[in-house]
Order: structure tokens, then C-alpha cells, then sequence
């Protein structure tokens, strides 16, 4: 007995000793954190392997195996995103919900250019048309506040851009303002945009089957020809695309939540810093704040991996063909190096002269992006660090449409009554790696139960 516990002894020491030592290399350090707090603090770990790091980390998971490069410098940045021959997005094969035959899933090939044409007209300009609607969905959904003492808001902004996309895409209804739905679309979107979906693959017992099947029959019935899914419903029909391809473009545009984490974020500090009534009545300053909150709470995490085609070189690191690029702009919007104070809100950082939702989507702090800058760009070069919606050919092809979504759920909440917080967990008080949950849109580790005071 005496010589087991020697081994014993002998073995936790020799683990202890390992541990303590994986601290000393980025790899250790993202590796301790994934391993011990599991792959939902996936941003966690990454601000352990490379919050020093101003330019470029590397991660060497798999023995012998390519690196994982991880950009954080804006010049960088933009050079990844402007050379598609070089670093390429890799289509998306084992997702559940969808893969390859998608605008989302197609790689950098032609054929996702061409996923991408069908609705490019829908999503430049066209959307407009959609806005008074767009508006009379939130009302609909806050005049059934009235009824509320208090709401989950993560929930009901989930609910409201969920019916938002379903209605205006494809002219139906997802039950999301039915309490009675026999399929509770809403949570099944969160659990498909989820770590056990995105990291494993799984398809939670066939229930992403349903929402599949939901929306090819909601291209199927789908009776404004303009719309996302009367422009699918016509490409299928004139064979232009298969079922398939209507399928997973379908299930793609309802899955795009960035609006619904920009704007719960965005909600939740004005009521909770007192600037609610501030905001609710001055669009330029909830302009400023949405785009504050795009800039901390990044809602993309997952769409920004390249693979390297050909060998090439980044900041004089050698960077060999086959490895993996990752652009968190978790970490690009809190690099020191392009921001001052990074880690601290400040939507004054910012400038909005009209209140329009294209300004948020545009990178510039103000005229010359010199705003909250440690230092100024070099003539001639662009910056970008700020990339909620991507950069480059390959950007989030409805970042107009979500912008002006966002500017008008969180208007139309924030004038809806007074709110307060009844329990938040202290989200905004924890450090900001620790307010995200690693999902597609970087969920916030915990949901706020906001209490509705005086009713409109």
C-alpha cells in the first residue's frame, strides 16, 4: 500500500508540474482554460493564450499537425481579408443546420458568389420597403409586455427578431409570440447556434431536422416574389438551385441572430446605467452605443477562420499552406495597440451625424478614424479593427438590414415603458471575456430580468 501511494504521490506531482508548465506557452495557456472551464469559455481561453500578444499568436493544438494562427492587428486584418487566393474561407461541411450548398457554408468558391447574387438586391436597398413592418412586429410583440410584471430579455429580443425574419423573409410565422407553440423555434435556434452543435457536430436528437424542414416549407409558401423566400422559391422553381440549396439558405437566414445579441446588449446597459430614456429619444446616440456594444461584444465569433492556400508571410512570421487563420474580433476590438481603453465602454469613442443605421456598419470612429486611437494610421494604409460584420468581398451580406433592425428594436423597447433590472448576475461587472458564451453570436453568459415599471 505504501508503494501506491508512492505512485500516486508521484503522479500528481508529475500532473502539477505539467499544468504549472503549460502556462509558459500560448498553447498551454489556451489549452488550461478549454480543458478546465470547457469550450464555452473558448473566448476566455483565447484572452489567456494571447492577451499580450498585439499582432499574431499561433496555437499548435495537434502535435506535428499545421498551426493556428490567430490575427489581432488590424493591417494584418485587412490584408487576409482582401486576398481570398490566399486566405481562404473553408466551406462548411459537417454543420447540421447547414453546410457547403449555402452563402454561409460555400467557402470563397464561385458558388457561393452565386448563393450570395440571388438576394444581394433583397439585402442592399430592397429591405426598406420591410421597415414600417419591421416596426409593427416589435410593437405587436412589446404591446404583449403590457401583460408582463417582468421579462427574460434575452429571450424576447431572441423572439422578436426570430418573428422578424420569419415574416419578412418568407411571409409566415415561427410561433414565436405563441407561449403555446408546440415547437419553441426560439430555443431551438440558441441550442443550434451553440458550442455542442458548432465544436461536435450534434444534432440534439433530430431536432434540427424540424427547423429544416420549417423553413423549406416556408420557402415553398413563401408569396412576395422579392422577398428572401420568393427569390428561393423562384431560383428553385426556374432551376437555378436545388431543394437542397433552398434549404440550407433558408435555414441560414433564419439563424442570423447578430441583431439579436447587438441589441440585447445595447438595451441592457442603458437600463442599467440610467441612459434609457437618453437614448430612446436621440438617434445618434443610439447609434454611437450600438456600435460601442458591436465593438465589445462582437456578435460573430466562428465565421472568421481562413485556411492558408499558399505559403506566405505575416508581421515576419512564416505562415505555411494548410494551416488556419483565426480572426476573433473579440480579440481585434480589444487590442491596446488600436484602441485606447480597450477594455472600458465608451460609446463617445464614436461619432453619428444623422442616426442612420449605416453608419453603424461603417469602421470609422469619425471622419478620419482618429478617435480613441493610440496612435495614428500610416498614410495610405487601412485600418480595420472594427469587423462585426467581416470586411472585404466576403462581408455579412444583410449588415444594412441588421443595423437598421437593431436601431429599431432597441428604440421601440427602450420607448416602449420604464425598465429596471431585477437580476443580471453582475454580467457587466465581470471581465468582458467572461460576459460571452461561445456560441455562433457570442451569447451572453447569462440571461437579465428586466422588470417593466410604468407601462406606456
Amino acid at each position: 500500500s505504501n508503494s501506491a501511494l508512492w505512485v500516486w504521490g508521484c503522479l500528481i506531482i508529475l500532473i502539477s508540474i505539467i499544468w504549472l508548465l503549460m502556462s509558459l506557452s500560448p498553447t498551454g495557456r489556451f489549452l488550461k482554460v478549454f480543458i478546465s472551464k470547457g469550450p464555452a469559455r473558448f473566448h476566455r481561453a483565447l484572452w489567456s493564450a494571447f492577451k499580450n500578444e498585439s499582432s499574431l499568436g499561433s496555437l499548435n493544438i495537434i502535435p506535428f499537425g499545421k498551426p493556428i494562427h490567430v490575427i489581432r492587428d488590424e493591417k494584418l486584418v485587412d490584408k487576409i481579408l482582401q486576398r481570398p487566393d490566399i486566405y481562404a474561407r473553408a466551406p462548411v461541411t459537417d454543420y447540421p443546420a447547414f453546410a457547403e450548398h449555402s452563402v454561409l457554408g460555400g467557402g470563397s468558391s464561385g458558388v457561393w458568389l452565386g448563393y450570395r447574387m440571388l438576394c444581394e438586391e433583397y439585402f442592399s436597398e430592397q429591405y426598406r420597403e420591410d421597415l414600417d413592418e419591421m416596426r409593427a412586429i416589435v410593437k405587436e410583440r412589446l404591446a404583449m409586455w403590457k401583460n408582463l410584471d417582468q421579462i427574460n430579455l434575452l429571450q424576447e429580443v431572441y423572439k422578436i427578431i426570430t418573428e422578424i425574419h420569419a415574416r419578412l423573409f418568407f411571409q409566415t410565422s415561427f410561433d414565436c409570440f405563441n407561449e403555446h407553440s408546440k415547437i419553441d423555434f426560439v430555443d431551438l435556434i440558441d441550442r443550434t447556434l451553440g458550442p455542442s452543435v458548432l465544436l461536435f457536430n450534434d444534432p440534439l436528437n433530430g431536432e434540427i431536422e424540424l427547423l429544416r424542414s420549417r423553413c423549406i416549407e416556408a420557402v415553398k409558401n413563401s408569396s412576395k416574389p422579392h422577398s428572401i423566400g420568393g427569390i428561393l422559391k423562384n431560383a428553385w422553381e426556374t432551376g437555378i438551385i436545388n431543394e437542397r440549396e433552398a434549404r440550407e439558405n433558408a435555414v441560414m437566414y433564419m439563424l442570423a441572430q447578430a441583431p439579436t445579441m447587438g441589441s440585447f446588449w445595447t438595451v441592457y446597459r442603458a437600463v442599467k446605467n440610467g441612459k434609457q430614456s437618453e437614448l430612446a429619444l436621440n438617434r445618434r446616440e443610439l447609434v454611437k452605443a450600438i456600435k460601442e456594444e458591436l465593438r465589445m461584444h462582437a456578435p460573430v465569433s466562428a465565421m472568421f477562420t481562413r485556411v492558408v492556400l499558399k505559403d506566405d508571410e505575416l508581421d515576419n512570421h512564416a505562415i505555411e499552406k494548410g494551416s488556419t487563420i483565426i480572426m476573433s474580433p473579440v480579440l481585434i476590438h480589444t487590442n491596446s495597440q488600436q484602441w485606447t481603453h480597450p477594455l472600458e465602454h465608451d460609446s463617445n469613442r464614436w461619432t453619428s451625424t444623422i442616426g442612420d443605421g449605416k453608419e453603424i456598419v461603417d469602421p470609422k470612429t469619425d471622419e478620419k478614424d482618429a478617435n480613441a486611437r493610440p496612435k495614428p494610421l500610416v498614410d495610405g494604409t487601412h485600418g480595420a479593427r472594427y469587423v462585426p460584420f467581416g470586411g472585404g468581398g466576403q462581408a455579412c451580406q444583410g449588415r444594412w438590414f441588421a443595423s437598421d433592425e437593431m436601431l429599431i428594436v432597441v428604440e421601440e423597447i427602450l420607448k416602449f415603458a420604464k425598465l429596471e433590472i431585477v437580476e443580471d448576475q453582475g454580467l457587466l461587472d465581470k471581465p468582458l471575456h467572461d460576459q460571452i458564451y461561445f456560441h455562433v453570436y457570442n451569447r451572453p453568459w447569462n440571461d437579465v430580468q428586466i422588470r417593466i415599471d410604468e407601462k406606456a
